[in-house]
């Protein structure tokens, strides 16, 4: 069962839910509103050691901070 994380386009908040189904329909948390945007996620990976170490977190980093992070990047990015 994937965790989906969106922000609703009527009170921008932002949530994550577990999704069953595509068909399932999202409501917002707070105002229960239907118009979610679904956002990029972040997830962990392996850091690549031979030694059966588990995969480490990104140590907070959230899919908000990545958008900004590629905006950024984006923005200095000589044309």
């Amino acid at each position: 069962m994937p965790i989906y994380e969106y922000i609703c386009e009527d009170c921008q908040t932002h949530f994550e839910k577990i999704v069953l189904n595509k068909t399932q329909e999202i409501a917002c948390p707070k105002c229960a509103g239907k118009k979610n945007t679904l956002q990029l996620s972040v997830f962990s990976a392996a850091n690549g050691t031979s030694n059966g170490a588990s995969a480490k977190s990104s140590g907070g980093f959230s899919a908000e901070a990545a958008i900004a992070a590629a905006a950024d990047a984006a923005a200095t990015e000589p044309s």
